[in-house]
């Protein structure tokens, strides 16, 4: 893809299974932490990362090779599976299944 430009600078916005509660002020920064880590592993950017209790915003960066779905799908999938083996006896931790994904204008490197 040398002679391609994609500009795939996206706001996603997903909550936790039936918007419970599930993300605990003790592993929070650890998590938002991890995610960005997720993301760089798969060649994604992620800029700005946050959320709440029960739904999770990033500022992601997705390459021309890698589907939308995909990219939020990895970082579901893994970081759910980090949580509940990092914090075990607390309950079991999901997102939902789906997501919202806006674009945003151009964000620096």
């Amino acid at each position: 893809m040398a002679h391609s430009f994609v500009n795939n600078n996206l706001h996603c916005v997903f909550s936790t299974k039936e918007r419970q509660n599930l993300i605990r002020p003790e592993f929070e920064e650890r998590l938002w932490k991890f995610i960005v880590s997720v993301g760089t592993e798969r060649g994604m950017r992620v800029p700005a990362i946050g959320g709440i209790e029960n739904h999770i915003h990033i500022l992601l960066f997705v390459p021309a090779v890698m589907p939308l779905a995909k990219a939020i799908q990895s970082i579901k999938g893994v970081s759910s599976k980090w949580i509940n083996e990092k914090f075990p006896g607390r309950g079991r931790f999901a997102w939902q299944e789906g997501y919202g994904a806006f674009g945003v204008g151009h964000f620096p490197n």
